[in-house]
């Protein structure tokens, strides 16, 4: 086993760092998204912590490589399999189940993610805070696009229907990511994605015509009032 670490600590630089953040990500994994100590990583490598550090000086750029690692493999079929899909609703639906199933798959990285990462001053303005708004922002492209068309109404803030998804996504999947609780993922995926799409939907062109029809009546019924009170004085 020494020979073979030996021989591991020959790598070629890419080699090593596809080594170090497959490991990282394992031990992120084995310590429920607690911790990554460097010195169980450089243990299981069989090599000295050094070695990390010549090739991320501090633990906080390997965390961050770590993770953009593993967005960017998240990215590859999020993007591609909204490719695929047309309809508002649908992209949507599709959206929320790819969320949730990375949840489902990786509860340990997000919590690292979500406990650990985000809440510090470094992710702001990070590459894993650029890939995560890229991520994010396609919903408001989703519903941005919806309302040119026609299909969505314009005066609602597709910003705002993007945090009620994630929002109510990361409230859904708490009790699963604490080991509290479990839950079912297409079940979700489809009440989250008809929460939106109707909260954003335009009404059927009856109900609009109806609706402003409504508008002028108590317009014009303001308007007598005021003309009545106007006559009584």
């Amino acid at each position: 086993m020494a020979e073979e670490r030996k021989a591991g600590a020959r790598l070629r630089r890419g080699d090593r760092i596809a080594e170090i953040i497959a490991v990282a990500r394992e031990v992120i994994t084995e310590n429920n998204g607690v911790e990554m100590p460097i010195g169980e990583i450089a243990g299981r490598l069989g090599i000295v912590e050094g070695a990390i550090y010549r090739i991320y000086p501090t633990k906080r750029q390997l965390v961050m490589a770590v993770l953009c690692d593993w967005y960017e493999e998240v990215m590859a079929s999020y993007e591609s399999g909204l490719e695929q899909i047309s309809g508002v609703r649908e992209q949507l639906r599709f959206v929320t189940y790819h969320h949730i199933d990375c949840i489902y798959r990786y509860p340990e990285l997000v919590n690292f993610y979500f406990g650990v990462v985000r809440m510090s001053r470094e992710y702001w303005g990070s590459e894993l805070h650029k890939l995560n708004r890229r991520y994010a922002n396609r919903v408001v492209k989703i519903l941005s696009e919806g309302a040119l068309r026609g299909e969505l109404r314009a005066d609602k803030s597709p910003r705002l229907g993007r945090d009620i998804l994630f929002g109510v996504v990361e409230q859904s999947t708490w009790p699963y990511r604490m080991k509290v609780g479990t839950f079912d993922p297409d079940e979700i995926a489809d009440n989250i994605a008809d929460l939106i799409y109707n909260a954003f939907a335009r009404p059927p062109e009856t109900d609009v015509r109806r609706h402003d029809v409504a508008e002028r009546l108590l317009g014009i019924s303001e308007e007598l009032r005021a003309i009545a009170g106007g006559v009584r004085s």
